[in-house]
């Protein structure tokens, strides 16, 4: 966070989208250069390979596909854009990640929404309506060519989405908590903060604490606390953190993003500042989605590149709010 603001009051015209798009860019062919070896071994290696900090796609590719169709913006040449464009969607599909392909189009419906009205002409309808039939065309094509061993689990988890996460299932053995892993990870979150002392409820047992749980995936096999019976953190992050940081804790993170959220928003309506606020929400809303379902902040990629994308965004929306106060105070004065 400290690092980001320091960023925005150190150069003044810095760009965090160029910045994300620029890394991804780079990530994405990474990506691609070390999955050609796996084209032989099967599709799951292929898709490891290509999932390499993938869900920062979920924010840079909302932003850099409709400042393509609503501004025409380029961000290295038409063609070069064009063809980056292709690349992230092709990795995202192949990957079959739910959370970065529900992601990546929520954040699309969100960017649009929040847009200028005025450039939500016919025209760019138009757009918006081609990009969404070549997506659904690119989705069909992919399916037919993953194998369907891969397919299957993949469809079975989008229909099971919601119960999966749900905490009122019944995990009376390991195969219950595996059919519903995230939902019993949340469980047994909620039981641990039940038990814990007044203090603890409040603020939480440390960041050094564990989360104990009945039954542990093998996936969690070799590390120091298997045997202990417990996790360091959960798929849902706020859940996580309500155990390490208790209820306050909790409050803190949550207003982070609402806060956010709330002042790009009034920014958007007083000073008619559209594309960068659409930004701002769109990323944060993300942020808490993420966060609900896939670690968020507490995931080992995340938490360095989060921190300093909330710090710029965080400083950059206080910077406008400032100078919108400061303008109703001098409106003021002037009719005092």
């Amino acid at each position: 966070l400290l690092f980001g603001t320091v960023l925005v009051l150190k150069f003044k015209n810095y760009d965090l989208w160029k910045t994300i798009l620029f890394i991804q860019v780079l990530f994405t062919f990474w990506c691609f250069i070390i999955a050609v070896p796996q084209l032989g071994s099967g599709y799951n290696d292929l898709r490891q390979a290509l999932s390499v900090d993938i869900a920062s796609l979920e924010f840079i590719f909302p932003v850099f596909v409709l400042d393509k169709i609503s501004d025409n913006r380029n961000y290295f040449n038409k063609k070069i854009d064009v063809f980056i464009i292709i690349l992230f969607l092709v990795r995202i599909l192949l990957c079959l990640s739910r959370t970065t392909i529900i992601g990546a189009l929520v954040g699309c419906l969100i960017y649009y929404y929040f847009l200028d009205n005025r450039k939500k002409n016919v025209k760019l309808f138009k757009r918006v309506v081609f990009i969404t039939f070549f997506i659904l065309f690119a989705v069909y094509t992919i399916l037919t060519l993953v194998p369907d061993n891969v397919i299957e689990p993949f469809v079975s988890k989008f229909s099971n989405i919601f119960s999966e996460m749900s905490t009122k299932e019944t995990f009376a053995s390991y195969s219950d908590a595996l059919a519903n892993w995230r939902g019993y990870e949340n469980n047994a979150a909620i039981i641990q903060w039940n038990n814990y002392d007044l203090f603890s409820k409040l603020f939480g047992n440390g960041f050094g604490g564990l989360i104990k749980m009945k039954y542990i995936s093998s996936l969690w096999s070799g590390m120091n606390f298997y045997d202990k019976g417990a996790i360091p953190f959960l798929h849902n992050g706020f859940f996580t953190i309500l155990c390490i940081e208790g209820i306050i804790g909790l409050i803190i993170f949550i207003r982070i993003f609402v806060k956010n959220i709330i002042y790009a928003i009034r920014v958007r309506k007083y000073y008619g500042i559209y594309n960068e606020t659409a930004k701002y929400i769109m990323l944060f809303v993300l942020m808490i989605l993420n966060t609900y379902v896939t670690r968020g902040l507490f995931a080992s990629e995340m938490y360095l590149s989060w921190g300093i994308i909330i710090g710029v965004c965080n400083y950059e929306i206080k910077l406008k709010m400032n100078k919108l106060k400061n303008q109703n105070l001098n409106l003021n004065h002037q009719r005092v």
